[in-house]
């Protein structure tokens, strides 16, 4: 961190919870590795001719999940690095927090619409059913509106001056 600048609570704070975020992520992200590398080849091989999924699925699906566990470590670098207050790491958040905001501004969205316009999955499904799934939906809009809102929040905190001025700033060396 630069010697003229103290660290705020915030900054470690938020560092922290990044850490077990995207410890937790990688946990899940290693969980889904070892389900797919293990069950579904068994599934497969267990199930009829016509329920098999093609060799390709399989390699699809291996290849998503390392993926998502590739980003997910990534993540939790990124993650340490934001608490020992590397720029970088800040700057990847912001990318992050950015994109998260924009998914749930969609996620609200799509919740509003599927409340509105189609309330009911079933058109024989009794009217009870109906308020209920609608109210469910406006709930997880507003939900994923709030989220929109501390994603927007999170964003403005880490551009301010004095965020910034806690991070160091490395130069490449060539």
């Amino acid at each position: 961190m630069n010697s003229s600048s103290q660290t705020s609570t915030f900054v470690t704070v938020l560092g922290w919870l990044l850490i077990c975020f995207t410890a937790f992520g990688v946990v899940m992200s290693l969980l889904q590795n070892v389900m797919i590398g293990a069950m579904l080849p068994a599934m497969n091989a267990q199930a009829t001719r016509g329920g098999q999924m093609p060799p390709e699925f399989l390699v699809f699906f291996r290849a998503v999940a390392a993926f998502v566990l590739i980003v997910q470590g990534f993540l939790l670098f990124a993650a340490w690095s934001f608490l020992k207050r590397r720029n970088w790491a800040r700057r990847t958040f912001i990318v992050v927090f950015v994109l998260s905001a924009v998914w749930a501004g969609f996620t609200t969205l799509a919740a509003l619409a599927m409340g509105v316009m189609n309330p009911s999955p079933n058109p024989e499904m009794p009217s009870s059913f109906v308020g209920i799934f609608r109210m469910m939906g406006f709930v997880f809009a507003i939900v994923s509106a709030a989220f929109v809102v501390l994603f927007v929040w999170l964003i403005k905190r880490l551009r301010t001056a004095d965020v910034r001025a806690e991070f160091k700033t490395e130069h490449l060396r060539v």
